[in-house]
C-alpha cells in the first residue's frame, strides 16, 4: 500500500519483510504474487466423499471451492455444491 506521499504503510512493509525472511531469494514480484495468492485462499483440507474418494479441498476467499483428486481439478460454486455430488452439473475442470 502507498500513502499519498508514496511511503508504504506498516502493513505492507510487514508483509514484505515476512516474505523476505521466508523466501530470501524471491524477487519482490514473486513475493507480491505469493501474498496475493494467500489472500485468496481461505482454507485447505482433505475431504472423504464416503465413496472411497478423497479430495484435497481448497476453499477460496470468494466461497468457491477447488476439489482436487488424482484424476481432476474441479471448480465448485461452494462447499454445498461439492457435497451435493451432482455429476451432471456443468463445472469447469482440468483432467490430470
Amino acid at each position: 500500500m502507498k500513502t499519498d506521499k508514496g511511503a508504504q504503510t506498516s502493513e505492507a512493509v510487514t508483509s514484505d519483510v515476512i516474505w523476505k525472511e521466508l523466501y530470501p531469494n524471491r524477487t519482490k514480484i514473486e513475493r507480491q504474487f505469493m501474498t496475493t495468492l494467500t489472500e485468496r485462499i481461505k482454507s485447505v483440507s482433505t475431504w472423504d466423499s464416503g465413496g472411497g474418494i478423497e479430495l484435497d479441498i481448497v476453499e477460496l476467499a470468494d466461497g468457491r471451492v477447488l476439489g482436487i483428486s488424482d484424476e481432476a481439478v474441479i471448480l465448485y460454486e461452494s462447499m454445498d455444491d461439492l457435497e451435493a455430488g451432482d455429476a451432471s452439473a456443468n463445472r469447469p475442470f482440468i483432467t490430470l
